[in-house]
């Protein structure tokens, strides 16, 4: 199973994504995003780990993404530090390609999506996560300029 895409009722009540989405559906505006002038990490620090934030460069188009951080136990599981590049250095193309429609998905829809996929990993086998992506507006308006990453294999939980 390289990518699939799947419902967040297929995700285990315990894994990072799905209580990164019961944060979302508490505090999401009614814009139906979250607001970055309200997020607060400490809210979600068990989550922390897990996370991926990228933010859409202004005027670029199509969009470019640069990854403002990630997580320690997301490059631990990728196997390098994504904080500063642009989405698709480290990435084979088909697999940024993928990411970028994902994301332009989500900015269109207004609504996360959920995935499970297997990542390859260097002189490993492969390991099976989920992963679900969340709109976020940084400024104060409803306009999505940063996205919310949680990825973790299958078999974590939070408490």
């Amino acid at each position: 199973m390289p990518f699939q895409a799947i419902q967040a009722e297929v995700i285990p009540e315990g894994h990072p994504v799905r209580a990164y989405l019961r944060h979302f559906e508490d505090h999401k505006t009614k814009a139906g995003v979250l607001s970055g002038q309200e997020f607060d990490p400490l809210a979600v620090a068990s989550l922390l780990p897990w996370l991926l934030i990228l933010d859409d460069l202004p005027r670029s188009h199509p969009p470019v993404y640069r990854y403002r951080f990630a997580g320690p136990k997301c490059c631990e599981l990728f196997g390098i530090d994504y904080t500063g590049k642009l989405l698709g250095d480290d990435l084979p193309v088909e697999a940024a390609e993928r990411r970028r429609q994902e994301f332009h998905e989500v900015v269109e829809g207004r609504v996360p999506v959920f995935a499970r996929a297997n990542i390859p990993l260097p002189g490993k086998e492969h390991k099976q996560i989920y992963r679900g992506v969340f709109p976020l507006a940084k400024q104060d308006s409803d306009y999505i300029d940063q996205l919310h990453v949680v990825i973790a294999p299958v078999d974590e939980a939070v408490g």
